[in-house]
């Protein structure tokens, strides 16, 4: 009797599930959901973190263009006037593209400001370190910020100027 009685205690403790084990499956459950949601969320920050990237490129490729379109309409009263070394904000105005000294943002977003410095050149008309200041080139210093936060850029880049058109 004794063996019948212990496959019964054996069949009724087999049946069900013991707080151990759902302690344990709650705990690999919360675990997967835990990775989940941390993964989620790096994703999403660097989706972020790349529309921003993009759209800084873009603001700097159109700055580029912009600067050309100045050269193109008048070196002398649109690059050529501007001060060297100063930071100036390059911004569409609604009718025209103009450089101004007062912080404007783009799409509530970005700024963008351009740096003009002078170009050297030694006696064989190369560019140098050291020589005579070129007026009819400028490096032009592309840089896109967060908002009006000059502190780090998103993105930067330099190009020449020249005054191709001698206008």
């Amino acid at each position: 009797m004794s063996e019948v009685l212990q496959n019964i205690l054996q069949k009724k403790r087999g049946a069900g599930f013991s707080i151990i084990e759902i302690v344990i499956g709650a705990a690999i459950v919360a675990l997967v959901v835990t990775a989940i949601a941390s993964a989620w969320q790096f994703y999403v920050k660097l989706g972020g973190q790349s529309t921003r990237t993009t759209q800084a490129a873009l603001l700097i490729e159109e700055g580029g263009e912009a600067l050309q379109y100045l050269r193109d309409k008048g070196w002398a009263s649109n690059i050529g006037n501007l001060a060297t070394n100063t930071t100036y904000y390059l911004i569409w105005n609604g009718t025209d593209y103009v450089t101004t000294a007062t912080p404007t943002l783009i799409n509530n977003n970005y700024s963008r400001t351009v740096i003009l410095s002078a170009v050297l050149r030694d006696a064989s008309d190369n560019i140098a370190t050291t020589g005579t200041a070129d007026p009819n080139t400028r490096t032009a210093t592309l840089s896109i910020y967060p908002n009006l936060d000059t502190t780090t850029p998103i993105l930067q880049a330099q190009m020449l100027i020249h005054n191709v058109f001698q206008n």
